[in-house]
């Protein structure tokens, strides 16, 4: 639950908290269940400074019965101009690993891989920094964001051994982990109802004890998506492109990349009812060091009350 309250037209306060149990079944384990509650308050305040200058700041409390409390303060500092604006920010976070990454080994993509769980595993912290620009001019829309992101006791599927195209993964703790980069974000909305939208990613990872790159990281990211929505018809269809680059695969080997496309359509038959439907992997691509999911099919609908 949460509350937003105004202030003043120059300052609006959010405040709120959270309850969750997780509970765990598993055969085999030694003994019958586990379980684990969560709990959580937050408050944030919007403050308007100038007609151009806002700040949003926030702290949120963290309760988890297994690791404890955490404070993570988070703040934004926004300038505003006539076509845009430009920020800074900071944070922190925390996570805790899940019951599935302490209490079970399970086995995915086919059978191929198999990820060994870690009852050992500490919580995750962070501290990120990043610093943006956005511009917005009649139908073209962009933003650019360098960031850094510092990480301890990261939670991480390591590479234990492998046979063939069968893996075996094990969750640990990486002490420390930097990973720095930049992205940039563009639209443009074309003629005749389409739009075309793309962004591209470079990041820098390090693992700070071995000077090593994270595995399986690429350090490119990309992508592109072509839309088009026909009010008449209420007919949405988009196509994703998906570029992830090279990586490195925990062993000192070079990943090479490898792409993805995706289709998506969506009907709506009232303002309350939608029907939808795509193809994931939609050309059934292969890779030799992922096991990538191959092409799926689904269906669905969304009503809204």
């Amino acid at each position: 639950g949460r509350v937003t309250y105004s202030v003043s037209d120059r300052f609006i306060l959010t405040s709120g908290g959270e309850v969750r149990e997780d509970s765990l079944k598993v055969d085999g384990m030694d003994h019958d269940e586990e379980k684990v509650l969560n709990s959580a308050l937050f408050t944030q305040a919007d403050w308007q400074l100038s007609s151009r200058i806002n700040l949003i700041a926030g702290v949120r409390f963290d309760h988890h019965e297994d690791f404890g409390g955490h404070l993570s303060p988070r703040a934004t500092l926004s300038w505003n101009y006539s076509h845009g604006r430009v920020w800074v920010g900071y944070g922190e976070g925390f996570r805790a690993p899940n019951l599935n990454e302490l209490y079970v080994t399970s086995i995915l993509k086919k059978g191929f891989e198999t990820y060994q769980n870690n009852e050992d595993l500490d919580e995750e912290t962070s501290r990120s920094y990043e610093a943006g620009a956005s511009f917005n001019w009649g139908r073209l829309r962009s933003q650019l964001v360098i960031f850094r992101t510092d990480l301890d006791d990261l939670i991480a599927a390591e590479l234990q051994s492998t046979s063939g195209k069968y893996k075996t993964f094990s969750y640990v703790n990486i002490d420390e982990v930097r990973a720095e980069g930049v992205e940039f974000e563009t639209s443009l909305v074309l003629p005749a109802n389409f739009q075309l939208s793309g962004q591209v990613s470079y990041v820098d990872t390090e693992d700070r004890e071995t000077h090593h790159e994270l595995a399986d990281e690429p350090r490119w990211k990309s992508g592109a998506t072509l839309s088009w929505f026909d009010a008449d018809w209420g007919l949405m269809t988009q196509l994703r492109w998906l570029y992830f680059g090279t990586s490195e695969d925990g062993e000192g080997n070079e990943q090479e990349a490898y792409t993805l496309t995706h289709l998506h359509v969506e009907k709506e038959i009232s303002p309350s009812l939608c029907f939808y439907g795509g193809i994931d992997n939609l050309f059934d691509e292969e890779h030799d060091e992922f096991t990538l999911s191959p092409r799926g099919y689904y269906l669905g609908v969304k009503w809204a009350l």
